[in-house]
């Protein structure tokens, strides 16, 4: 079984619900103090730097994480800046379309955790080839090609003469193929705890259709990011995937906003916020 397949998105799932509900718990808390107790809140910011320290050192102090402590926080802190603009897109969103909430963790969690996955493979390809002592003679240019993420045959491979497979564009589509049945699952769940309107076919074939051009994108993006990062020195499996899931959160953001737009003004659904009159989302 290959770890890249299974523990990449169990990891990355595991990690939004337990940050969210830290969030909801810790955040709830220090909203009842912050008015009659503020020095717990600063003496909290100060423990959590003290945190940052004294990890920092013990980082420094072993070889396999002394890299992503030097090389490894522009990535995060890049991520961190898209999806804050993300969040920014998405509760503009929610003040339009109440319901978008529900289905915004569904588009970005699928494809945050289906890249993800092909980040890591790729990843672990190359650096199964450095110790094999194999270069990839494939130029950057090869990788920028569409036809090479998803339909390079093993014939166009030979007539090249390369010795590396095209397992990356296999996994790629079988990628986009599983969206597609997880997407309707979970739709239908989301729909079973009544999210405030009554689905139809043609929602759900443009939410599909939405969410499946935001993991090709993604997918896309990931074949050639990866490799520039890899070319530069640049570790891809600490810097890759944070920018990758930021940026699908931020594409699936707006393809959502699309989505709901067509569902409001094309199908006349009731998708707007004046059918929720009662009813904020999370937003005031």
């Amino acid at each position: 079984m290959n770890p890249d397949n299974i523990t990449t998105p169990v990891a990355a799932s595991l990690g939004d619900v337990s940050t969210l509900f830290i969030l909801l718990g810790l955040g709830t808390l220090l909203m009842r103090i912050r008015e009659q107790y503020c020095w717990i809140l600063v003496l909290l910011l100060l423990f959590f730097y003290g945190i940052a320290v004294v990890g920092a050192f013990i980082a420094s102090e072993d070889q396999f994480t002394v890299e992503v402590l030097k090389h490894g926080w522009w990535a995060v802190l890049a991520a961190m800046s898209i999806t804050t603009l993300s969040g920014f897109v998405l509760k503009s969103s929610m003040h339009k379309y109440p319901p978008i909430a529900a289905f915004q963790p569904l588009i970005n969690g699928v494809g945050g955790n289906l890249v993800s996955v092909q980040a890591s493979r790729i990843s672990t390809g190359l650096h199964r080839s450095r110790k094999n002592q194999t270069r990839d003679p494939k130029s950057l240019w090869t990788y920028a090609s569409p036809w090479h993420a998803f339909i390079v045959t093993r014939k166009s491979r030979e007539v090249v003469k390369l010795r590396f497979t095209n397992e990356d564009s296999v996994a790629a589509r079988i990628l986009m193929g599983i969206s597609i049945p997880g997407n309707l699952i979970f739709m239908n769940i989301i729909f079973m705890f009544d999210c405030g309107f009554v689905n139809t076919v043609r929602f759900t074939l443009t939410f599909l259709l939405v969410s499946l051009t935001q993991i090709i994108l993604l997918l896309y993006f990931c074949q050639i990011l990866v490799r520039v990062m890899w070319r530069l020195r640049i570790d891809p499996d600490s810097s890759a995937i944070p920018l990758l899931t930021a940026a699908g959160d931020l594409m699936g953001g707006v393809f959502l906003i699309g989505c709901f737009w067509l569902a409001s003004n094309v199908y006349g659904m009731k998708v707007g916020q004046e059918y929720f009159p009662n009813q904020h989302f999370g937003v005031h």
